[in-house]
């Protein structure tokens, strides 16, 4: 299912919006961007903050990479012969 409404506004406005969905169940939203990057930077600098003084949005982050969450005791970088590894 998707929603293609667009919420512009003050950081407040934004997080208020987003409060509203939440509350009505939605679990996640997708964050599209005008420009790129300057989008993603100001919706983390400046929406981000204002969410997670509600509490809707995570602030702590259990440690460690995310392959060695997916992959428990294994490295936490691609090994060196990986050929993503060399580029």
């Amino acid at each position: 299912m998707s929603y293609n409404g667009r919420i512009v506004g003050t950081p407040e406005h934004i997080a208020h919006r987003l409060a509203l969905w939440q509350e009505a169940g939605i679990d996640g939203v997708n964050v599209a961007y005008q420009t790129t990057p300057g989008s993603f930077v100001e919706f983390i600098d400046y929406v981000m903050p204002v969410l997670a003084q509600r509490g809707l949005a995570q602030t702590d982050y259990a440690p460690g990479t995310l392959r060695e969450r997916f992959f428990p005791g294994r490295e936490a970088r691609i090994n060196d012969r990986h050929p993503a590894r060399r580029a």
